[in-house]
This record gives C-alpha cells, structure tokens and sequence, in this order.
C-alpha cells in the first residue's frame, strides 16, 4: 500500500491525513487514560473514607497524617484539574497556567509518596544507621533529581502537549520525556530491596509471624503497582517516532502513574493505622517488625509465652 500511495500526487496529503487520525486517536486515548486515573484516585478514596476519618482526622498531628492527608488531597486535586484541562476549551493563557499547577502538583505528589515509601523502611531497620543513613541518601538524591529533571523538561513536555493539540506540528517528532519517572522507580526498586533483605535477615520465628507477612505483601503490593506503571510511562515516553504517538501522548497525559502510586501508598498508610490500632501500638513501632530480633528472648513453658529481657534503654519505641 505505501509503494501504491507514493506513486500519486496526493500521497503527502492522504500521508498528512493519517497522521492526523494518529493525532486524534492519541488525543482521544489520553483524555480516557485521564479519566480511568481520575476515577481510580476518587473510588478509592471514597470506599476508605471512612477510615480516613477514624484513623486520620483525629489525634495528635504526626508526619504520617501530614503526608496521608496531603498526598489524598493533592492528588485529588491534580486527577481534577488533569480532567477539567481536557473537556474544557481554554484560552491559551490559562491553559499555560493551569499546565503549571498540574505539572508542579504532580511532582509534588510523586516525591511525597516517595518520602512514604523511605519512612517505611526507616523504621524497619531502627539499629542500623547505615543503612538508615543509605535510605535517606537516596530519597534526598531523588527528590534532587526529580526538581532538576522536572525543571529541565518544563518547557519539552510544554511543547509535547501542544504538538498533540496543534494540527501544524502534527510531523514534528515529541521530545524524550522518560527521565521524569526514573527519580521515583529508582527509590520504590531500592526501598523494596530493602524491605525484602529485612525479612529475609529476620529470625525464621519472627518470618513466620502473620503481621510480617502481611506487611511484606502489602510492601509487594505498593511496589508492583507503583513500578508497573512507571515502567509504563518510563517505555511509552521513550517511543518518539511519530508511528508510536498514540502510546507516546497517552502516558504523557493520563497521569496513571500518580493515581496508581496514591493509592497502593495510601492503601498502605491505611492498613498500618489499622493494624497499628487493633494492636494498641504506636504505628511506628509496628513498622519496626523486626522490633523482638533486637532484644534477648526465649520461649515460656506455655503456648504462645515469652520471656523477653529488654535493657532500659530500649523500653521506650519510636515515635512517628
């Protein structure tokens, strides 16, 4: 068909053509990408709003509510304004501004769960620095890396944005944009790595303990989630011929990593205060669920009796 095609005059405008169709189904794509994130922030926020409330609007304020209830609401915000950008018909200077807002909120929102993820793994390992210290290094590495990739790739995802929007650069090829997301695969990959050597360098008694394996399949769960869709938007935007825009502006403009990322981090966030609270425990000290490997204990006469010797510095547990 192509070799048929060439041998007419009209074959760069049934060429031109085609590509707006491409175009078009790109746009269409992205605006349904956007809507199936909109709705998956906003069902799943509804259906845990009620344990939001229990375990989040009251007590004493904490970096674990602060970060809950920002990253709930910002994200809601962003899917919001993410919608409203694409079934609306805006001027071009509020277009420009409403792309500022959703752009900084999205990265916002990224690098927040991003400090969820590194909390976690701070207080599994509360006796070694180094580690600790490694956990840090890296978060604070990333978030450096996103506000400078961010910033970089303002103006090249700008114009992305307008090459599916502008019939007349509908042959210019988008501009590379998969660095934006390798900041935040990079921290969930490390921080689940070390989540999993923690478990494994756990006591077989203390692996087999059901709240360990729960807390490691929820660890899976947000990883899996997380890393999946950003591998997603990581391969899509990397696809800049003009054969592939209708998987390149999908990933652009669907923002499935930001919803998909809220709720398997708030989903966790959840699960810990509720488990946090069955137990009557500080959710910090839980988080630590290593916490028996770093005291001397043995087995009691009876089923389930322990005997535990704890030095006195060591009674108090972490505070979140």
């Amino acid at each position: 068909m192509p070799a048929l095609i060439s041998q007419f005059p009209l074959s760069g405008v049934l060429l031109e053509v085609m590509s707006t169709q491409t175009q078009v189904l790109a746009h269409c794509l992205s605006k349904e990408l956007a809507l199936v994130s909109f709705t998956l922030v906003l069902y799943d926020h509804a259906i845990t709003f009620a344990e939001e409330i229990k375990f989040f609007w009251s007590g004493p304020w904490s970096a674990s509510r602060i970060l809950y209830l920002s990253i709930r609401y910002l994200a809601v915000t962003q899917v919001f304004l993410v919608l409203f950008a694409d079934s609306k018909n805006l001027s071009s200077l509020t277009a420009g501004q409403l792309f500022i807002v959703v752009y900084l909120l999205a990265f916002v929102v990224m690098v927040l769960c991003q400090c969820v993820v590194t909390l976690r793994v701070w207080h599994l390992f509360h006796r070694k620095r180094l580690v600790r210290w490694f956990a840090a290094v890296v978060f604070i590495g990333s978030m450096i890396g996103t506000a400078i990739v961010g910033g970089v790739c303002f103006n090249a995802v700008k114009s992305a944005y307008e090459i599916t929007n502008s019939s007349a650069n509908s042959n210019k090829s988008p501009p590379v944009l998969f660095t934006i997301y390798l900041p935040s695969l990079i921290v969930h990959t490390v921080m689940f790595s070390l989540t999993m050597y923690r478990f494994r360098a756990s006591s077989g008694t203390l692996q087999e303990h059901g709240i360990i394996h729960r807390f490691l399949k929820e660890g899976m769960f947000m990883y899996a989630f997380a890393a999946g869709t950003l591998l997603y938007e990581i391969i899509s935007l990397s696809m800049t011929e003009l054969d592939h825009i209708s998987v390149y502006y999908p990933a652009l403009g669907g923002g499935l990593a930001v919803g998909t990322t809220v709720v398997s981090v708030c989903r966790a966030m959840l699960s810990i205060r509720s488990l946090a609270a069955t137990h009557h425990v500080d959710p910090a000290w839980l988080l630590n669920h290593a916490e028996l490997s770093r005291v001397q204990w043995r087995r009691g006469t009876s089923e389930g009796e322990i005997y535990v010797e704890v030095d006195e510095m060591d009674v108090f547990p972490p505070s979140l």
